[in-house]
């Protein structure tokens, strides 16, 4: 039922002059394979064009395709070409459940490719986006706290829930995540989002599918949050199973406070509560 292929070098084994030779060669394989298949594994195969184009191809044949868990983390999907193949595939598949795409340095067009996949498919229930660069494939200005009329943490207890409003987000990513309904778990670490703190409080706030969330070593300051804490708060009825908040990025200072200060307001709204500084991971 699992077909794996991880960290198989395809270009050195399988590849003659001819770049169409594992088209033709390998991916055929799939065809026969594919009604037994319900976890394909790529991760760490660097794709080719040739490949991307012929899994695409795949991935869209609906009366074929029964793969529930897709893997293709460390793929070297980087270019146009291939992040608009598997991102447009993706939008038309309808079997996969559980998407795995950390480490692609996605092609800044990634952003609307994956807002349109969010707003078409009903099947993803799982989607993880570690480290694919989410932060520079907006296609609009960045909008941090300050823009919003943040300028202390006082200003940001005294937020109501007219704060919160989908269209001031500033990355249409998050806009289409919001409304989604059927993804329940999501990882989006390591993509340096701390100018999206106003997006990720927006996300928390209206979205109420997901009880999963990774949003660790996104260097997200105190002023983020406390944004976080508020939207939870103000939210009320939070069903977050898991909420991960590793390597915030504290002050020194304020780091003892801050800890201290999520651990026992956003614990209130979370089943297990991971947060820390640094390497120093506390669980609540």
């Amino acid at each position: 039922e699992e077909l794996r292929l991880l960290n198989m070098n395809l270009s050195s084994n399988y590849m003659t002059d001819n770049n169409e030779s594992i088209s033709k060669d390998l991916f055929p394989i799939f065809d026969d394979l594919s009604l037994n298949i319900g976890v394909l594994d790529l991760s760490e195969v660097k794709m080719t064009k040739k490949m991307m184009k012929y899994l695409s191809s795949f991935l869209i044949k609906v009366d074929n395709c029964r793969i529930k868990e897709l893997r293709m983390n460390d793929c070297g999907i980087n270019d146009e070409l291939s992040t608009k193949l598997i991102f447009n595939s993706l939008k038309l598949n309808r079997s996969i459940q559980i998407l795995f795409l950390s480490n692609n340095c996605f092609h800044k067009s990634a952003s609307v490719l994956l807002s349109d996949l969010l707003k078409s498919n009903s099947t993803i229930e799982k989607l993880y986006l570690s480290n694919t660069s989410l932060n520079l494939m907006n296609p609009s200005t960045n909008k941090n706290q300050h823009s919003h009329g943040i300028k202390s943490i006082i200003d940001i207890n005294s937020i109501t829930e007219k704060f919160f409003n989908i269209d001031e987000c500033s990355h249409v990513f998050f806009k289409s995540l919001i409304k989604n309904n059927t993804i329940k778990e999501i990882d989006l670490s390591s993509n340096r989002l701390k100018s999206y703190g106003y997006d990720l409080s927006c996300l928390l706030y209206f979205n109420s599918s997901i009880t999963n969330i990774n949003l660790s070593k996104n260097l997200l300051n105190e002023t983020t949050g406390h944004l976080i804490y508020n939207s939870l708060k103000l939210k009320q009825n939070s069903n977050y199973e898991e909420f991960k908040l590793n390597e915030l990025n504290l002050e020194t200072n304020t780091f003892n406070d801050s800890i201290y200060y999520f651990q026992t307001n956003i614990r209130n709204y979370v089943n297990k509560l991971h947060i820390a500084c640094n390497s120093n991971e506390s669980i609540v």
